[in-house]
């Protein structure tokens, strides 16, 4: 008999599944009607389909089949510059603290982001083909998830009963424990969890696979957005045994793989951007390969009747439920580009396809009908008279075709007439270029294949380049400023909610540890307002014109620049050049400036440790007597032999003595400062540096400067 919470928990399920079916199939509907059927056409003049172009001009495919790809050279010519944008060196987002104490977080954000990008989800070919997406179809997309894969290792451990019973109570799986030694311990083994993976994932989708409310003008704005997959059922029970599905026993597979196991979006999409290969289904006996659709649906709903809408993550089968609950994410997963973009609606109603489109289909047109008058003349039709000639000799290709007498060569063979190419034709050819580039800005000035230049002028031609790229970087900017500035804070989202342990990350020199700590305060994201398709030449001499300019007015006297200004134009040529690691190159000097006060405050606390003659010594000399800065911690000599005070006379030469072990140093947890006290091994009266423990056969140190005073014959601090 059922209960009542099962009942209210039927009527709740059935009343999901209502609304959650209803959205899904008013988007499939609005995508079948709209968006299938445009993306295909947009696929089709991509490729240049010669099938498509059979279909729009059927007599001149009779004799030709060329096609012209403008859309396709013009998408390829586009994709280098902007590639180069987001991909020459330079953050095209910027993190920032939201205030001064979150600068250093800030820094180590961006540090852990561009490792992930980089190193774990090798964001090139991924940003690669998101733009390729959004220009082809005026809609790229991608999905960015969190990826967690544990795994667990054996662990062996004494512990006493108190930390044997703590252990029981985290829950992890004991999977040993020996009898108590004479102490009272135990030698306790349990499985350990670690991480195999713990980052961020991001990949590209298919236009056609997502669906989101028809009305919605964002996506952000939609109450319900859907990712459409085609999963195995291995994938459902692994997800089922990490806890994320439920009820998948209830799914059940078709057996069916390949084409014959898709919808018919799937089927039209595969015609147009898959292989043109039919296959016969195959049946597989091993049900874990069974291939069924899944609706990862980011819904807002009234899941609890309150009559507010809740952010829910819902995911269907088969009209079951497999996951259900809120958004702790706080959005959809999904990330969208376009290159123009339509203020009120999502799918836009051109992209480069029709923006060229038209132009291609001109060019096709033009190109076979200049094709086939020239396949007439060098080829022409000619009228013969059956009468005057023996016409089987000529239908079989005989080399001598036999005439009749009392016929003329022009009574028995005449030629066809042609027309010849209207003479505006090529250069209604050449309008259609003009007026390709006047459309997409990329021209032949960009591509380097205007030869025929009549300004040929560094000036003019720069001039030139910096007006046809203002549509390319119009493009870069929006694509920064919307999907690549909404990814870089769901980024940050997802590290401040998932990172739970120290991630050592490393892009360009030494390793970087970030904590937990590192990542958790309030960020602002800048998108670079320099976002440029200028040559790294160009840049490279904006930037030395304008440090001349800086040394030119600083030595007037007139300081119109840091030295951490300077350094950072350096950092920024460097970047120019292609160098990423600039650290190995140039030092910041705010950093010089900061090590130089810390050295300084070891000197100083070790001096206070000394007795009053050697102090007295490093003030008349320079340096500390050899015995004595042998006796100092390995750092703290080479502070001092990095610090040489300004002397007037002759120190005098030592021979060197053994070198003692030294204490290991002591530093506070902020700032890097000294709070233990540094003390020399040697003491006064000591004998350890006395001329009878001295290395007698080794040359005396060098290193002092040459007239100084000489040394007491009594020795210096007791020594």
């Amino acid at each position: 008999m059922e209960t009542k919470d099962t009942m209210d928990l039927d009527t709740l399920n059935r009343s999901i599944l209502g609304t959650i079916s209803a959205d899904i199939k008013e988007c499939e509907d609005y995508q079948r009607a709209v968006i299938l059927p445009t993306m295909k056409e947009r696929y089709q003049i991509y490729y240049a389909d010669k099938e498509y172009y059979k279909a729009m001009f059927p007599k001149l495919s009779r004799t030709s089949s060329v096609v012209s790809t403008d859309v396709t050279d013009t998408i390829e010519w586009a994709l280098p510059s902007l590639m180069k944008v987001f991909t020459s060196g330079d953050d095209v987002v910027s993190i920032t603290g939201h205030d001064a104490l979150d600068s250093h977080k800030a820094d180590a954000m961006q540090d852990l982001i561009n490792f992930q990008l980089q190193r774990e989800n090798h964001f090139f070919p991924i940003l690669y083909n998101w733009m390729k997406d959004a220009l082809i179809t005026g809609i790229g997309l991608t999905k960015c998830y969190w990826d967690r894969k544990e795994a667990v290792k054996p662990v062996t451990c004494v512990l006493n009963w108190t930390s044997l019973q703590e252990l029981r109570k985290t829950g992890v799986e004991i999977t040993n424990i020996s009898q108590p030694d004479q102490f009272g311990d135990y030698t306790v083994t349990y499985n350990s969890t670690y991480y195999l993976k713990n980052a961020p994932k991001i990949e590209n989708i298919l236009c056609t696979d997502v669906l989101y409310s028809p009305d919605a003008k964002s996506l952000d704005d939609a109450n319900f957005v859907a990712h459409k997959k085609l999963v195995t059922l291995s994938y459902l029970r692994e997800m089922e045994q990490q806890g994320i599905y439920a009820n998948v026993d209830q799914i059940k597979g078709d057996h069916v793989h390949g084409k014959y196991g898709k919808d018919d979006i799937d089927t039209e999409m595969d015609s147009v951007i898959g292989d043109k290969y039919y296959n016969f289904p195959s049946f597989s006996p091993d049900e874990a390969r069974d291939e069924v659709t899944i609706y990862e649906c980011y819904v807002k709903i009234d899941i609890n009747g309150d009559g507010i809408l809740e952010d829910m993550i819902i995911t269907v089968c088969q009209d079951t439920i497999l996951r259900c609950e809120p958004n702790y994410m706080g959005r959809h997963p999904f990330f969208a580009i376009a290159p123009t973009q339509d203020p009120h609606r999502i799918w836009s109603k051109r992209s480069y396809a029709e923006l060229i489109g038209e132009i291609q289909h001109l060019k096709v047109a033009l190109t076979r009908q200049i094709i086939h008058n020239l396949a007439l003349s060098n080829d022409p039709k000619v009228i013969m008279s059956p009468e005057a000639i023996n016409i089987e000799d000529f239908n079989k290709g005989r080399s001598v075709i036999r005439k009749k007498p009392g016929y003329t060569m022009s009574d028995a063979v005449l030629p066809m007439p042609v027309t010849q190419i209207a003479p505006y034709t090529f250069n209604f050819l050449e309008y259609l270029e003009g007026q390709k580039e006047q459309r997409t800005g990329i021209t032949r000035y960009n591509q380097g294949l205007d030869a025929s230049s009549l300004n040929r002028t560094a000036t003019g031609i720069s001039a030139i380049l910096n007006q046809s790229n203002q549509r390319l970087e119009l493009i870069a900017r929006m694509f920064a400023e919307t999907g690549i500035y909404e990814l870089y804070r769901f980024l940050i989202s997802l590290n401040q909610k998932f990172i739970d342990q120290t991630t050592v990350v490393r892009l360009s020199g030494e390793p970087l540890e970030i904590n937990p700590e590192d990542l958790d305060g309030k960020f602002d994201l800048v998108v670079n307002s320099g976002l440029s398709i200028q040559s790294k030449a160009a840049v490279g001499t904006q930037l030395q014109s304008l440090l001349t300019a800086i040394m030119q007015t600083n030595s007037a006297g007139v300081q119109v620049a840091t030295p951490h200004n300077i350094y950072n134009i350096f950092k920024k040529w460097l970047e120019t050049q292609g160098i990423k690691n600039v650290g190995d190159y140039i030092s910041d000097p705010v950093i010089a400036q900061q090590r130089t006060m810390l050295e300084m405050q070891v000197i100083q606390t070790t001096l206070q440790t000394l007795p009053p003659d050697v102090v007295q010594y490093y003030f008349t000399y320079g340096s500390l007597p050899i015995q004595v800065l042998y006796s100092l911690p390995p750092y703290v000599q080479v502070v001092f032999l990095g610090h040489q005070l300004p002397q007037s006379g002759q120190a005098p030469q030592e021979p060197m003595g053994a070198m003692p072990q030294a204490e290991s140093p002591q530093f506070s947890g902020t700032g890097g400062a000294v709070t233990g006290v540094v003390r020399p091994i040697v003491k006064q009266g000591s004998d350890v540096l006395s001329p009878t423990n001295q290395i007698g056969q080794q040359a005396p140190d060098n290193r002092l400067p040459a007239g100084m005073p000489t040394e007491p014959q009594q020795g210096i601090g007791g020594f």
